[in-house]
């Protein structure tokens, strides 16, 4: 028997597998086509499932691929005429006279099901190849799938024609399109931040743009890379009339590290954040965060009686803030360590 999943079964939001279709196995083991049965629990409101495979039985995540679960509908999985549809789509897309991608994008304009995921499949595809430069006609087409895909596509390509049409996006009236633009760039332009500034006339707008888009550099290029685009960022807006921006981009700098076990860089950044803080503090929060998450990593360093005093000067100081009921709960574990 081969495994299959029927997507949407259930009403429970996710997959519904299926036992055995009868069908000859026709795939390789790790898309399903092995001999197997069905463990169902039924536990109330709850549903669980496992695969038991001859020898072993298998989590239900061998089943949960969104990708897998896309193409293993039964209704198209074996169908002749849907693969035959799918490659006379494809070889339409690769002779179109305009190129394969406004080839692609016009499939996938006047196809409906695995033929229009096959096109915008291949559009994302494209743009990494020298076909980037069509990519920037397709983000404000008419069709919003295929608007999104060519957008995608452009943001996530490194080729130079797609860091160039970033650039020119930065200065759009669109400010969603602007900031995912910026956010590309922080990851692959090693003119980031400097082109921020110089496509958004606005000194303060242009400072929360380029502030915000290396939020997600940590998550996809790593902690190294989150520290020399935020250095990149400080050094590109100096001014410190924008210091309500650039400095809680320090402190989100601050707190990746810290969650990365980095504490000693963390209490560098901290400590600059705290010197560099106007008085009053314009946030209101910002002084009083950035001392919790300095006692934080004193505390976490081993340096108990550093950590107490920095949680006693926030008490002190700011005793109506969360942070320091934050840190009268550190303080109190702190105290509770010493405690035969």
């Amino acid at each position: 028997m081969i495994f299959s999943v029927l997507c949407g079964g259930g009403g429970g939001g996710g997959p519904s597998p299926g036992g055995g279709g009868g069908a000859e196995i026709g795939r390789a083991p790790e898309q399903g086509g092995f001999y197997h049965f069905m463990w169902i629990v039924v536990d109330g409101p709850e549903v669980h499932y496992a695969v038991v495979k001859p020898g072993a039985i298998l989590p239900i995540g061998v089943i949960d691929n969104p990708e897998q679960a896309k193409v293993v509908r039964l209704e198209s999985e074996l169908d002749p005429d849907e693969a035959g549809r799918l490659a006379k789509g494809l070889a339409g897309i690769w002779a179109s006279p305009q190129g394969p991608v406004l080839g692609a994008a016009e499939v996938a304009r006047n196809a409906k099901g695995n033929l229009r995921e096959l096109a915008l499949k291949v559009m994302g595809e494209l743009g990494a190849t020298q076909w980037v430069v069509y990519l920037p006609s397709l983000v404000h087409d008419a069709d919003a799938g295929v608007a999104k895909a060519a957008f995608g596509a452009l943001m996530a390509s490194g080729r130079p024609e797609a860091l160039a049409a970033a650039r020119a996006l930065l200065g759009s009236s669109d400010e969603q399109a602007a900031g995912q633009a910026a956010a590309a760039l922080a990851l692959r332009d090693p003119q980031f931040p400097r082109c921020v500034r110089e496509a958004i006339p606005d000194l303060r707008r242009a400072a929360e743009v380029a502030a915000t888009a290396v939020r997600g550099v940590a998550k996809e290029g790593g902690v190294e890379k989150l520290m020399e685009a935020c250095d990149r960022v400080f050094q590109v807006f100096p001014e410190p009339q924008l210091y309500d921006t650039t400095l809680w981009m320090r402190w989100r700098e601050a707190r990746t590290l810290q969650g990365a076990g980095r504490q000693e860089q963390a209490l560098e950044i901290v400590d600059e954040v705290l010197r560099l803080a106007p008085s009053p503090d314009f946030s209101e929060d910002l002084v009083p965060d950035s001392l919790l998450l300095k006692a934080q990593g004193l505390a976490a360093l081993g340096r108990k009686e550093e950590a107490l005093a920095v949680c006693k000067r926030l008490q002190e100081d700011f005793g109506e803030y969360s942070s320091a009921t934050e840190a009268r709960e550190l303080m109190e574990e702190l105290e509770g360590q010493a405690k035969p």
